[in-house]
């Protein structure tokens, strides 16, 4: 079993972005992501950061981050989302924790509009010894 996850944006199944997971940010909540495997949502663009609706149950995690930069890859729990950072911030509506970046494609991210669907295909990355 990986310790990191690949998350695919995909907009009429084409990759428009690419991030990871990593187990050791998010101990509590990687297996769930993991399991996720491929899901159709929606984003809410907030200027700050993309809100990515995400329909699994996630749970707080004990993190040290208390500010993010652009690329970061967060979950928000109590928004039942995944949250690209698109500007830095270190105040929010929610309690976020950083679980991993945003890997290529930050920019076609950025311009997507609140309401806009996407797929996201959560798969576990091969790691080599």
């Amino acid at each position: 079993m990986g310790d990191v996850l690949r998350v695919e944006f995909r907009k009429f199944g084409k990759v428009v972005s690419e991030a990871e997971v990593r187990r050791d940010l998010v101990p509590l909540n990687f297996e769930t992501i993991r399991k996720t495997g491929k899901i159709v949502t929606t984003v809410t663009n907030r200027d700050e950061y993309i809100v990515v609706n995400f329909p699994a149950r996630l749970v707080n995690e004990g993190s040290l981050y208390t500010s993010f930069k652009a690329g970061d890859l967060l979950i928000a729990p109590a928004a039942s989302s995944l949250v690209v950072v698109l500007k830095a911030f270190s105040e929010s509506r929610w309690r976020m924790f950083k679980a991993g970046e945003v890997k290529s494609g930050l920019e076609a991210l950025r311009s997507m509009k609140t309401g806009e669907s996407i797929t996201i295909a959560v798969t576990e990355v091969e790691q080599s010894v």
